[in-house]
């Protein structure tokens, strides 16, 4: 069995054991304040992905507007959203009228049958703007943290609304940081 030596006159240790010791405590895990999920830490970089599409005509389906794939080695938290309805016109939708529904998912492409992914709690149906492009996002609480090769997608229905195509327009912004899965940068 390999062991490692703390000088000349230390105990050795034995290196799967060592390792396995750290599992569950906060050198690991990072389950302390400042949490990872709230507070930014060294080394996560800014992700900020914003997307325009004309509304789409009335369907039974969902139409992309924007999707985002956590990239290898990384984990994603999102900390905010944005969706909006901009028009020319006065009067083309009412919030909360369901005439139109803006659903987050995870893994679950449009018109794909769903086998493994998910809407997410809260984000699915939603029939009102959340966010806006003068006041900024609108902030999400609690944890939500994506993994590696996960594809979040924000889409959006056209039930009922008679507002499909130019001058009429949605956008949609997911705002979090990436975050690295080995992050290095305190071993030095």
């Amino acid at each position: 069995m390999q062991v490692l030596r703390r000088g000349m006159n230390g105990i050795p240790q034995d290196i799967v054991a060592g390792a396995d010791s750290l599992l569950g405590t906060p050198a690991i895990n990072e389950n302390r304040w400042p949490y990872s999920w709230l507070e930014p830490r060294f080394n996560t970089q800014y992700k900020q992905p914003v997307a325009s599409i004309a509304i789409p005509a009335i369907s039974a389906s969902f139409t992309e507007v924007l999707a985002l794939k956590v990239p290898s080695g990384f984990r994603f938290v999102l900390r905010s959203i944005m969706h909006t309805f901009q028009s020319s016109i006065a009067g083309q939708f009412v919030d909360g009228s369901g005439e139109l529904l803006w659903t987050i998912n995870v893994d679950q492409p449009v018109g794909i049958p769903n086998f493994s992914g998910f809407g997410l709690p809260d984000l699915s149906n939603m029939a009102e703007q959340r966010g806006s492009l003068r006041d900024g996002p609108w902030q999400l609480e609690g944890y939500t943290v994506f993994d590696a090769y996960q594809i979040i997608r924000y889409n959006i229905r056209n039930v009922s609304s008679g507002a499909a195509g130019a001058p009429n327009f949605t956008t949609c912004g997911l705002f979090g940081w990436l975050e690295p899965l080995l992050d290095t940068s305190r071993d030095s």
